[in-house]
């Protein structure tokens, strides 16, 4: 796992955020990084007969382009494609005559979030299919695999899915119904592992892209898309140590346009897990075991203590008192408060 920026930030930076009607406590201090490193002078990542992203020293008459050969600074060319040649976020755009850049449609800040992982299974074993049909051979993340993973009761409802897929003796990709069951669970960020929703070479159908932003077979426009506010991150690097669960997002992309850009996703972990919930996001040397009612079976307050209103039956100073405390507790934790809208 490739710690971010290579270190950590602030440490112990902790922060209670209200996501819907729950109150979580996050891990600010020790994001993890789902992005590939992409190395241009190394193997990399290389998809759907692309060339391979390169860097090299921007030269001019009297000016070398690295500090190597005389130069007084280094300074790069860079090629590279998003789609083919590492991490990278896209829109609808995609697939629309009209364009629409990823950077209008990523969301900026933290997104409710909840990570799977999936078994893919032979495409000949299940009854679940997609456009074209799948080949002899294929595997495919179906919805029954999502929703035997989809946990019972989660802290709170995610805009964000993480899936984590097991190796498998091809890629898999998703089965139309998967991308249906995915939409149908209101989510509007997808991040996957896979070079693709769809099979690499499929006729150019791309059906699970399709019913994920919401596009019928055929159709080009961008008026007809459903869910324009739509995004998908492929090619991320999800490691085994995190926990399944929910957790919190952030989709880190540079101001360029176009339908797709190089992303860096960073997975935030839940210190305070719901009741019955595992914690996620977070390799077990770093989990924090305190549980202090934040989630799950106490989420009016804080370390055991709920914050009555006057309009509950409790008196305005004992309901004061209970804030008071409540807070001074969360100041004691080094916590930050805010307001998460989920």
């Amino acid at each position: 796992m490739l710690p971010v920026r290579h270190g950590d930030g602030a440490q112990d930076l902790n922060a209670l955020l209200r996501v819907g009607a729950r109150d979580v406590i996050v891990d600010l201090s020790h994001p993890v990084s789902l992005a590939r490193e992409l190395d241009f002078h190394r193997a990399q990542p290389q998809h759907f007969g692309a060339p391979a992203a390169t860097s090299q020293p921007y030269r001019t008459p009297g000016f070398s382009g690295s500090v190597a050969t005389g130069a007084s600074c280094n300074c790069e060319v860079i090629s590279v494609i998003p789609h083919c040649n590492g991490t990278h976020t896209e829109s609808a755009g995609h697939l629309t005559r009209e364009p629409l850049d990823a950077e209008r449609v990523v969301p900026s800040g933290l997104l409710p979030a909840l990570l799977l992982s999936v078994v893919p299974v032979a495409a000949s074993d299940v009854s679940e299919t997609s456009d074209p049909q799948p080949r002899p051979g294929d595997f495919l993340i179906t919805r029954a695999a999502i929703e035997s993973a989809w946990p019972a009761q989660t802290a709170f409802a995610p805009q964000a899915l993480i899936i984590r897929s097991a190796r498998a003796p091809t890629l898999p990709y998703l089965s139309r119904d998967a991308a249906q069951a995915i939409v149908q669970h209101g989510i509007e960020h997808l991040v996957v592992d896979l070079p693709s929703l769809d099979r690499e070479h499929d006729e150019g159908r791309l059906t699970a892209h399709r019913v994920f932003f919401g596009l019928a077979p055929g159709d080009s426009s961008l008026q007809q898309v459903r869910r324009p506010a739509a995004t998908v991150t492929e090619l991320a690097l999800i490691p085994e140590s995190l926990t399944d669960g929910p957790c919190l997002l952030e989709l880190q992309i540079p101001a360029w346009r176009g339908d797709a850009v190089p992303s860096r996703p960073l997975l935030y972990a839940l210190l305070e897990p719901a009741v019955g919930l595992p914690q996620t996001g977070q390799p077990e040397s770093r989990r924090d075991r305190r549980n202090c009612g934040a989630i799950g079976g106490n989420p009016g307050g804080i370390g055991g203590i709920a914050e009555q209103s006057a309009g509950s039956g409790a008196s305005p100073k004992r309901s004061l008192a209970h804030r008071s405390v409540a807070q001074a507790e969360r100041r004691q934790m080094g916590l930050a408060e805010t307001v998460l809208r989920g």
